[in-house]
């Protein structure tokens, strides 16, 4: 899915360039990014995890808030779409937050914290189901990209 991105997924533009820097036969970004994850020993080279971070932290932030399932409104990755559905709101990536093996297959390092404030648990539950609006409890930057992102946009999230 990363051959062609969406153009306006919030990756800073000098976050695309030091990926680029790091591998120069890349034309695109995606392609430095799939080079990089594809060679062996990326996760110990810091120059690599520099220019990833950022990278990675807002494609994450772009999936959760802004990838949705099929024909509904709500996300397509089951873990947020629970969270998310019993009223929780969407706080924090993390980067490197599981470094397992499992977690380096399935999201790159990179994990999410939900937080369930109580008294907005039911209208976070109700707004969410209603319309798919995620709520944000925490001051992610990635997050509030996605978010802003996702305010401009049209109302048709990317479907999958």
């Amino acid at each position: 899915r990363l051959a062609n991105p969406p153009t306006d997924m919030g990756i800073p533009v000098q976050a695309q360039r030091d990926l680029l820097s790091l591998v120069p036969a890349a034309s695109t970004w995606t392609a430095a990014l799939k080079h990089i994850i594809n060679s062996r020993g990326w996760t110990s080279d810091q120059d690599n995890l520099g220019a990833m971070e950022p990278v990675v932290r807002a494609l994450g932030a772009h999936y959760l808030v802004n990838v949705k399932r099929g024909n509904s409104s709500c996300a397509y990755d089951p873990v947020a779409n629970f969270h998310l559905r019993n009223g929780a709101c969407l706080h924090r990536l993390n980067w490197r937050g599981n470094t397992s093996y499992s977690g380096l297959r399935q999201s790159l390092e990179l994990m999410c914290n939900y937080n369930y404030v109580l008294d907005r648990i039911e209208d976070n539950n109700e707004r969410y189901v209603r319309d798919g609006s995620i709520a944000v409890s925490g001051d992610d930057p990635y997050i509030a990209q996605a978010k802003a992102l996702a305010a401009q946009r049209s109302p048709s999230a990317p479907r999958l």
